[in-house]
């Protein structure tokens, strides 16, 4: 909690599902220090079940749009493990 109030309410959030409300995953806002400067990321993680359904590109856009428009954020960043395609095609997607 001291961090979300720290950080102005950046972090991870639940993702649930909008037809049903089924939680699904994580996905929000992220601060982050990469090479002693700190980046603002957007982070996503969706259950294994759920992949291939579109949520995480659903996630990320409006977590851009929302970083740029309403937190006036310049720059947003995405950490992704080397091997995972499918999360660079999804931040591609966004950028």
């Amino acid at each position: 909690m001291n961090r979300y109030e720290e950080e102005q309410g950046l972090g991870l959030m639940v993702v649930a599902r909008k037809s049903d409300g089924e939680l699904i995953g994580h996905a929000g806002l992220v601060p982050q220090l990469v090479d002693e400067r700190k980046e603002t990321e957007v982070g996503y993680w969706i259950s294994r079940r759920h992949w291939g359904q579109g949520y995480a590109s659903e996630a990320a856009l409006a977590l851009r749009n929302f970083g740029l428009s309403h937190l006036g954020k310049k720059r947003l960043i995405s950490l992704i493990q080397f091997d995972n395609h499918s999360s660079v095609k999804v931040a591609r997607k966004k950028a």
